[in-house]
């Protein structure tokens, strides 16, 4: 688990972190420069047949995902790039299930950031916006089933992580399920953790867009964004 994340401008910083800490406790990256964080989400079924999810663009705070917005502004160039990269990776491996990839794009291109091999955060809105889930991917291809094909039954979707707060936080977590439940639109997951903790994962709203364009839906997102973190803020605001 990742305990602390630093940025290191130049070789003095460098020389001074590493006189000041145990580099055995560190994992040192090159910083990379980006415009938006993008994911795909896909599965391969026995047959070796490769069904994707559309690619989604995923805002973070404090280095962790907030929400996600379904589908991300990409060209066909794109779409078609990060693809073929899923597409080798589970060729090459004989993957069989479903599998996440976590994305920068920038001046750099397309860059991996992530492989997640399982159901992954950035898809949970494929339950209400896909004609088939990434868990019913999932379910299908354990068990031996063939999977559905992948659409949007809808132009878009938000979803937004619900994380734990502070305990002093006014409102119970009660509470705010009851509020958000309220709100038109809303599909609540609850993960039936019991205990609330700071920064925890304990269950994500997705809402359906209508924008007929991108800037449409974004747009739209940022309204229920809004009226979401008015009754659960994000614990890294």
């Amino acid at each position: 688990m990742v305990k602390a994340i630093k940025k290191i401008k130049n070789k003095e910083e460098l020389d001074y972190f590493l006189t000041e800490n145990n580099s055995d406790e560190w994992l040192i990256e090159e910083w990379i420069d980006f415009e938006h964080e993008l994911a795909l989400v896909g599965s391969r079924d026995h047959n070796g047949k490769i069904r994707v999810f559309p690619i989604v663009e995923t805002f973070q705070s404090n280095h962790v995902c907030d929400w996600v917005l379904s589908p991300a502004s990409t060209d066909y160039d794109l779409n078609l790039f990060a693809l073929n990269i899923f597409s080798s990776i589970v060729n090459q491996l004989n993957y069989v299930g479903v599998l996440g990839i976590e994305f920068f794009y920038g001046v750099n291109g397309l860059l991996i950031n992530e492989i997640a091999p399982r159901t992954h955060n950035s898809a949970h809105f494929s339950i209400e916006a896909c004609s088939s889930s990434q868990f019913d991917q999932y379910v299908c291809i354990s068990s031996g089933i063939k999977p559905p094909e992948i659409k949007m039954n809808c132009e878009g979707a938000i979803m937004i992580n619900l994380l734990g707060l502070k305990n002093d936080f006014p409102t119970s977590i009660e509470a705010r399920i009851k509020m958000l439940s309220k709100i038109n639109g809303s599909n609540l997951h609850l993960y039936g953790k019991s205990q609330e903790t700071p920064g925890r994962k304990m269950a994500h709203i997705t809402f359906l867009l209508n924008g007929k364009t991108h800037l449409e839906r974004y747009e739209e997102s940022q309204e229920i964004l809004t009226k979401v973190r008015d009754i659960w803020p994000s614990p890294h605001e």
